[in-house]
């Protein structure tokens, strides 16, 4: 049976009751939980994955593993926090940095109405026609979501379905990149993701695509907040395949529908022409994209001080060491931010110390726990993953048991020996069956 409000998940790896259903999936739910071991009652998102789905699917479990070993080696403000895995007799669960509002696409359609009599229906939905997101916004998170595809492509990581369901927003504005469970580390010439926001030369098939193509569903994303809508949406065809197949003709076509009502500017629809590029040999990488026009007048008037978002970013020592390097801004603009950062941390450090002796930092368990817990995020940037190392992972005794790889990460050795799954024999993990 699925979670339901109230439950209480009490394992090895921690003590938690499930607040409510965050989101979803085919073989995932994801739950806001509560962590009833913490005095502060940090809030979690706890991802969950029934172990009937890895004994029914042989490729789900070398999924779960791959997963875990990108998600887990990723270390950035742009990235949602992996906090650990563990598991009980029913399910393998990911605790993950909770964060809220959350998924993007709520925020960016929130005013929606539905039409009542047919609630199911995609095409019986209405919006509300203005965009949510002004440039200066749009800018604001694109320029954040680049940022975070920068790590990854650093890391040797492509996500492989970038879309506003997978980009969470935090109550400050920091946008924070979501689920890898497609996520790879080498090129690849497999057909994944989200049909709408796929590029072109993973439609294809026939030649292996890098982290350009994530840099394209990036330009759906933005073409998405300064719009309102999908670029390449097929809403008139019938049938789920049919408007694959139409989806995909119109991505492939090097047509991109601007609406001709709309005020959004021309260096915008430059930039998104430039994203939207067929050949990703020709279409720009990241840093040119931060180069452009559009992100470069906008950056120069950017304060560390007016922006939350970017005193949590700019004091991250991924964003000030690539700074230091000055290869996409002029080094006299990376020094400005630098400067501003460090002039902004040392006042409110020197605000903090004067008033840390005022604080109470004792808090009541039960106030903590109440139903009208205040939804703030979890302290994410130390999370207890050392705290509990020595728990046996569930993941990483699975990756043994099959003879995964190393910590490289090989796209094409990602294959279970099937006849483990197919025989029914149980594979176990420190005694904890996982199938």
């Amino acid at each position: 049976m699925p979670l339901t409000e109230g439950d209480q998940i009490n394992v090895r790896g921690g003590h938690f009751e499930v607040m409510e259903v965050l989101g979803d999936g085919c073989y995932a739910t994801v739950y806001l939980v509560m962590d009833l071991n913490d005095d502060n009652s940090n809030l979690y998102a706890l991802k969950a994955i029934n172990k009937r789905h890895l004994k029914k699917n042989p490729e789900l479990g070398p999924n779960l593993i791959r997963e875990v070993r990108v998600h887990q080696s990723l270390n950035h403000p742009n990235i949602i926090n992996f906090h650990r895995e563990f598991d009980d007799g029913t399910y393998v669960y990911f605790l993950l940095e909770f964060v809220s509002p959350g998924e993007i696409y709520d925020v960016l359609y929130m005013e929606r109405s539905i039409d009542e009599s047919d609630e199911e229906d995609e095409e019986s939905k209405s919006y509300d026609e203005d965009a949510p997101f002004s440039e200066d916004e749009s800018r604001d998170y694109f320029f954040q979501l680049i940022l975070g595809l920068i790590y990854l492509r650093d890391c040797g990581v492509i996500h492989r379905d970038i879309k506003p369901e997978n980009i969470l927003l935090t109550e400050d504005g920091v946008i924070k990149v979501a689920d890898f469970g497609w996520a790879t580390s080498k090129p690849s010439d497999s057909i994944v993701g989200t049909p709408e926001y796929n590029a072109p030369e993973m439609i294809r098939g026939s030649k292996k695509y890098d982290y350009k193509s994530d840099l394209w569903s990036a330009g759906v994303v933005l073409f998405e907040f300064l719009y309102r809508k999908r670029p390449f949406h097929a809403k008139h065809a019938k049938g789920s395949k049919a408007k694959e197949r139409e989806t995909e003709k119109r991505i492939c076509s090097g047509k991109i529908p601007f609406p001709r009502d709309s005020d959004v500017s021309d260096q915008a629809k430059d930039l998104i022409r430039k994203i939207f590029i067929r050949d990703p040999r020709v279409r720009p990488d990241y840093e040119q994209v931060l180069q452009h026009p559009w992100m470069m007048n906008w950056a120069k008037q950017l304060k560390v001080s007016e922006h939350s978002w970017m005193q949590e970013i700019m004091g991250h020592d991924w964003m000030q060491d690539w700074l230091t390097q000055q290869q996409v801004y002029p080094p006299e603009l990376a020094q400005a931010w630098l400067r501003q950062w460090k002039g902004f941390s040392n006042h409110r450090q020197h605000s903090s110390n004067s008033h840390s002796r005022s604080r109470s930092h004792s808090r009541s368990r039960n106030h903590s726990r109440s139903r009208n817990h205040s939804r703030s995020r979890s302290s994410s940037q130390n999370s207890s993953h050392h705290e509990h190392s020595r728990i046996p992972s569930p993941i990483r005794t699975l990756a043994a048991k099959i003879g995964f790889p190393g910590p490289k990460i090989d796209a094409s050795e990602l294959k279970l020996r099937s006849e483990e799954y197919q025989s029914g024999d149980r594979i176990t993990l420190s005694g904890v069956r996982l199938v």
